[in-house]
């Protein structure tokens, strides 16, 4: 089952109930902030993200500012995760402030994306602050990336990644634990 909920529409404001994929982040391969519906850059279908059972409620402030806050629920449909996500726009950049709690992490995040001084070129970073129990280390993880669509479909993306989950060498990263932040 890839997606099952309902979605209750309210006057400036949203409600979304069952297996769902709430999104956090603004990066095209990599996702620190997203530790609900990680990417899988490895994966055949990077787009296609696992859901989770849980509730989304969005208030609309105006057009271009919102709140969001969600709770997720494990098997035992006993709270998993929870959180806030704060959304507007400066200056003609999107940016939105978020945090994601459960029993055995905190996160922080930041996101900016944008187009750079109308020249077609989009920007964006993703910056998310970790306190992992389970490590038993604060750390940070963010990405940088733009991206440039050309006529006739050519499109180029870069993004550069650092995860600092107390590693210095990069030889020593383990690439599987991008998804699972080693719970």
């Amino acid at each position: 089952l890839y997606r099952a909920y309902t979605n209750i529409y309210l006057p400036a404001s949203s409600l979304t109930v069952g297996y769902q994929r709430i999104p956090f982040g603004v990066g095209r391969i990599w996702n620190p902030t997203d530790i609900l519906n990680p990417s899988n850059p490895l994966s055949i279908e990077p787009g296609e993200r696992l859901g989770i059972y849980g509730a989304n409620y969005t208030y609309n402030i105006s057009d271009l500012y919102q709140l969001n806050s969600f709770l997720t629920l494990d098997v035992d449909n006993f709270t998993k995760d929870y959180g806030y996500r704060a959304v507007g726009n400066l200056l003609s950049y999107d940016i939105a402030l978020s945090a994601i709690r459960n029993d055995n992490m905190r996160v922080s995040g930041l996101e900016l994306d944008g187009e750079l001084l109308g020249t077609g070129i989009g920007m964006r970073t993703e910056i998310g602050y970790f306190e992992d129990k389970i490590l038993d280390k604060n750390y940070y993880s963010y990405v940088f990336g733009a991206d440039f669509a050309f006529e006739n479909s050519l499109y180029l993306l870069t993004e550069y990644l650092v995860y600092e989950n107390g590693k210095t060498n990069k030889y020593e990263y383990d690439l599987l634990s991008f998804n699972s932040r080693g719970w």
